[in-house]
């Protein structure tokens, strides 16, 4: 039975700060809370139904602790979801992973084919949780958030991502001032309207790939910290009606498909 304490805390760490001041945070379903548990990442309280149980066990996750016994009925309570899982679990955030700037340009002139997503302001968790599921499924796993960014442990950033959170190494920091600590020779792309067609552009093997707010693209100010500008065409080319953007997540699979493919 889920006492009323526990109740209180799932209703706050539904807020970003009290997720923040608690270093915890909320998970939905067998499947992303199963990644998350056989990835390390420390459970606080597990909110199972007897169903739950049986379904974490079929994803791979043989013992459990910390586990709350509930009923569909309660679940119900608890859920922000259309329809209650059989498993809700509260997490302790991973200790923050701070990429330093000498770090980085280590990693991206080594000899293998690294790429580090860099997000600016982009404000939908929904948006947020879609990009960090679309990086992991291309194999990126170094992830820079500016401070204005969503919270990627949001409920709804973290149901997003699939389970892709557990995955990601994610680091706030100011971009612009990030950018500028970094060896000269690195690489940084970003979407412009004024790009290259991406297409046709030459693409390396390392370096950063910047994307940018839903409404406005990239800040001014960040756009200046660009090596390479590329444009993601519409089709025809010469196109005169067609879709004002694309979304900031659907252009983000693009992109890395195509640094992928090369």
């Amino acid at each position: 039975m889920i006492s009323n304490n526990q109740r209180k805390l799932i209703r706050q760490l539904r807020m970003k700060k009290y997720r923040d001041s608690s270093a915890l945070f909320i998970a939905e379903g067998a499947k992303i809370i199963a990644d998350m548990l056989l990835k390390g990442i420390k459970a606080h309280t597990l909110f199972c139904t007897e169903q739950g149980i049986a379904d974490l066990n079929s994803h791979g996750v043989s013992s459990l602790s910390n586990v709350t016994p509930t009923d569909i009925a309660e679940m119900k309570e608890i859920t922000e979801m259309v329809h209650a899982t059989s498993v809700l679990a509260i997490f302790h955030k991973p200790a923050e992973n701070i990429i330093e700037a000498d770090y980085l340009s280590k990693l991206l002139n080594g000899p293998t084919d690294t790429l580090v997503l860099a997000l600016d302001d982009i404000q939908d968790p929904g948006n947020m949780g879609t990009i960090i599921r679309i990086a992991d499924w291309f194999g990126i796993h170094n992830i820079l958030l500016s401070p204005t960014c969503a919270d990627p442990y949001g409920p709804k950033a973290v149901q997003a991502s699939m389970g892709a959170i557990a995955r990601a190494e994610v680091t706030q920091a100011n971009l612009v001032e990030f950018f500028q600590s970094l060896n000269r020779n690195i690489p940084i792309y970003g979407t412009v309207l004024e790009g290259e067609n991406i297409y046709k552009s030459s693409l390396s093997q390392n370096g950063i790939i910047l994307m940018g707010n839903e409404g406005h693209g990239l800040s001014k100010e960040i756009i200046n910290s660009l090596t390479h500008r590329l444009l993601i065409p519409p089709f025809p080319e010469n196109a005169t009606i067609t879709s004002e953007s694309l979304n900031v997540a659907a252009a983000t699979a693009v992109v890395l498909s195509e640094f992928r493919r090369r």
